[in-house]
């Protein structure tokens, strides 16, 4: 309806149905993965996975085009630094080297402030 034709498809954090995609560079990473998005849903975020075969790019693209407002990233770098790679849908911008509370406290701060 209407809010979906003011935001374009794009909505806020705060009223996105799925609020944050984590997405596997490879297999290898799965369990580190599958951690975070635990970690997530524990803090109360709505989280999708893609933990498929399919390439990086490719997995990118979808939850771009899902317009999903941001993209984690679990490779074989932020498993060994136990960070994350985040991408913003607002701005497409990706942070490296991430902490997986900083990240959280982030988003539910921008949740609660509905930005």
């Amino acid at each position: 309806g209407i809010i979906t034709e003011h935001y374009k498809g794009a909505f806020p954090l705060w009223l996105a149905p799925v609020q944050v995609a984590v997405l596997t560079m490879t297999v290898k990473n799965l369990k580190y993965a599958e951690k975070i998005k635990k970690s997530l849903e524990e803090a109360g975020l709505r989280a999708v996975e893609d933990f498929g075969n399919h390439t990086i790019d490719y997995k990118v693209r979808n939850a771009e085009t899902q317009k999903i407002p941001y993209i984690l990233v679990c490779g074989d770098k932020e498993e060994e630094k136990k960070t994350i790679a985040v991408r913003s849908h607002k701005d497409g911008k990706v942070k490296y080297g991430v902490k997986l509370e900083d990240f959280v406290k982030q988003a539910q701060k921008e949740i609660e402030e509905k930005k």
